[in-house]
């Protein structure tokens, strides 16, 4: 009996503390890369419909993300949170534009047609992504947590810049 108490009580103390402190950095990258990879790691973006639950772990992911600005960034936390938007913005774009694209595409659109109406999209979100993690390299702090933060950001807008292009060289292939 007292060791399940001993248990308990350690359970709700890591809870407490999570509630407190939030996620680590390393904690937090894992789940990026954990919940990006189950979204879009496919060899073909276009095989199959994206998996809800796995969308929702993603966003969860990109949460994490700003919930790691908000507590830990100072001088950099307006800056970081304006990045952030954009790239949630244009993850949001991003997956919106897959599924239309999918659902267009399994309902035997032509596939350059379907490229005409999101392949600029896709571009885009790669340019603007790029210019984020170009303009994230002049961005430091004296704070390690904080260009933590910085790093974070930078990896979020490195991996939808990435997807982006996926999502785009995978319909142009669909296309030959």
């Amino acid at each position: 009996m007292m060791k399940k108490q001993i248990v308990l009580i350690i359970i709700i103390s890591s809870i407490s503390i999570y509630n407190i402190k939030g996620l680590t950095n390393q904690q937090v990258l894992q789940t990026i890369v954990g919940s990006h990879t189950r979204v879009f790691d496919k060899k073909n973006s276009y095989q199959s419909p994206m998996d809800a639950q796995d969308l929702n772990n993603w966003d969860q992911a990109i949460q994490e993300v700003k919930n790691f600005i908000q507590k830990n960034s100072k001088t950099h936390k307006k800056l970081l949170l304006n990045y952030f938007n954009l790239i949630k913005n244009a993850n949001n774009d991003l997956i919106n534009a897959i599924k239309i694209a999918y659902g267009q595409i399994i309902n035997n659109e032509s596939v350059i047609t379907v490229y005409s109406q999101v392949g600029s999209t896709f571009s885009s979100i790669e340019n603007q992504m790029q210019r984020i993690q170009n303009e994230l390299e002049w961005v430091a702090s004296k704070k390690e947590v904080e260009n933590q933060a910085i790093k974070l950001v930078n990896l979020l807008a490195k991996f939808v810049g990435m997807s982006a292009k996926k999502a785009r060289t995978n319909l142009e292939s669909l296309s030959n």
